[in-house]
């Protein structure tokens, strides 16, 4: 039997030795790599060819959502599974629109999650018995009309500043997003400048918070 070949995102060194520690024993399934954040995960990923990349949302240089989308784009054959401690329909609801194959809390018991990168290696999705009851619970409040709106700041963006705030959200630098535009990274950098005054903000991690909430991802 082929051994379904596994590797783990999450900047939190006691997280990665659980899963090895989980998946060790496991005839079927086998940790390849490591990686302790986004960009590391990502070039991890082009080298070692994984069936399965369990990943953090929480992580520096790039968060796991980022890594999803350029996963999506740049590794279609790999399949993710978000490993999280947030719980919240937010979080949840964007790693399945962004790709996600599967989200799992990190309270999840042995079984289930092995279930799951077993479930998800074959082709199929797979969300934690607790993850299923949340996303149960708003799709029923959706329906009964007791959804909250979402938060939104009242600013209008030009097209061209959406589609940089959007490559930012994806994790791409200055240099990168000006050669797919077709512009100088000065010019990114100055719109850049210009949607943070507009917004209100001073990040970049509050760029791509504003980019999810804001669908422009």
């Amino acid at each position: 039997m082929k051994a379904i070949k596994v590797l783990i995102a999450d900047d939190h060194a006691m997280i990665r030795d659980g899963v090895r520690y989980l998946i060790q024993d496991e005839v079927d399934i086998e940790l390849i790599g490591e990686a302790v954040d986004g960009e590391d995960a990502l070039e991890k990923i082009g080298e070692l060819k994984p069936d399965v990349a369990i990943i953090d949302i929480n992580m520096p240089n790039m968060n796991g959502l980022q890594l999803i989308v350029r996963l999506k784009d740049e590794h279609p054959k790999v399949k993710s599974m978000v490993f999280s401690i947030h719980d919240e329909e937010e979080y949840m609801l964007k790693s399945i629109k962004f790709g996600a194959h599967g989200y799992m809390l990190k309270d999840a018991d042995r079984e289930e999650f092995l279930k799951g990168i077993r479930i998800i290696a074959a082709g199929g999705k797979f969300f934690g018995k607790n993850t299923e009851k949340l996303l149960l619970a708003s799709y029923i409040s959706k329906l009964s009309g007791a959804a909250k709106e979402g938060d939104q700041k009242s600013v209008t963006l030009t097209k061209r500043e959406k589609e940089i705030l959007s490559l930012v959200a994806q994790g791409l630098k200055s240099k990168a997003i000006g050669d797919k535009l077709f512009i100088s990274a000065r010019t990114v950098d100055n719109h850049r400048s210009n949607i943070m005054q507009k917004l209100e903000i001073h990040t970049s991690a509050e760029m791509v918070s504003f980019a999810i909430k804001n669908d422009l991802i």
